[in-house]
């Protein structure tokens, strides 16, 4: 089971599991999305893991404004894992 609570308007989570394994990753952000916004800007999705937990789902715009396409609405996300 996994919990999860608001962080900020741009749709950025903070991860609770439960009764979860811890993983072993090479590095904290193990995984990274991008997608365009509407007015074309850059929107990062990072997520985070600490001490082998989830821990944030991070969602930012390159230019720091507010994020206009939420990613569970974005068409199309380049993924880049980590490794």
């Amino acid at each position: 089971m996994l919990l999860v609570e608001p962080i900020d308007r741009d749709g950025s989570l903070r991860l609770h599991p439960v009764d979860a394994t811890p993983v072993s990753v090479a590095r904290r952000i193990p995984v990274e999305a991008t997608y365009a916004d509407a007015d074309g800007v850059v929107v990062h999705v990072l997520i985070h893991v600490i001490e082998g937990m989830l821990n944030e789902l991070e969602v930012y715009r390159e230019d720091s404004g507010g994020v206009l396409i939420a990613p569970v609405d974005a068409t199309q996300l380049a993924v880049e894992p980590w490794v």
